[in-house]
């Protein structure tokens, strides 16, 4: 089972992530709290490109990252 761990910044929030396909359609959404790493397993994920969104509710930051999801 192929998965993508998101280790969390140790500061206190809780963050929320959106997984997005390339036509901008919310495919996931997992929350977590400061210092957790969340596990992300890809196999429901058809191959192809995909962003992670990771928001701070306490500071309103966002970052986004893209994930690459191969042929199994």
């Amino acid at each position: 089972m192929e998965s993508t761990q998101i280790e969390l910044p140790e500061s206190g929030s809780v963050f929320d992530l959106q997984i997005f396909n390339m036509q901008g359609v919310v495919v996931n959404n997992l929350t977590g709290r400061s210092g957790e790493r969340l596990v992300l397993y890809r196999e429901n994920l058809t191959p192809g490109v995909y962003f992670i969104r990771i928001l701070d509710r306490n500071t309103g930051e966002t970052a986004v990252q893209k994930l690459i999801v191969g042929s199994r």
